[in-house]
């Protein structure tokens, strides 16, 4: 339910001329980590049980932050065109 739900989110969001390109980014993210993340996980595992998990709070933190700088000017603009669209009508 989750990556179905976070792929149409992602569909809806990103502009229609690079649809394509975002939610093949999306996917190839989401196997890539499906597959490295046991591996990773594993490996930290070595230096303690609590390791992974402080490594993934560390990575969360991180998307995060990358997703926030991102984001921050296109939902300006996205409440004004919103503004202008239903002035216009």
């Amino acid at each position: 339910m989750f990556t179905v739900a976070a792929m149409g989110l992602l569909i809806r969001l990103a502009p229609p001329e690079s649809r394509g390109r975002v939610s093949g980014a999306y996917a190839s993210a989401f196997l890539i980590g499906s597959v490295l993340g046991p591996v990773v996980g594993g490996l930290l595992a070595g230096f303690g049980l609590r390791v992974p998990f402080l490594a993934y709070a560390a990575a969360l933190v991180l998307a995060a932050l990358v997703v926030r700088t991102q984001l921050t000017g296109r939902s300006g603009e996205r409440r004004k065109a919103a503004r202008r669209g239903r002035q216009c009508a």
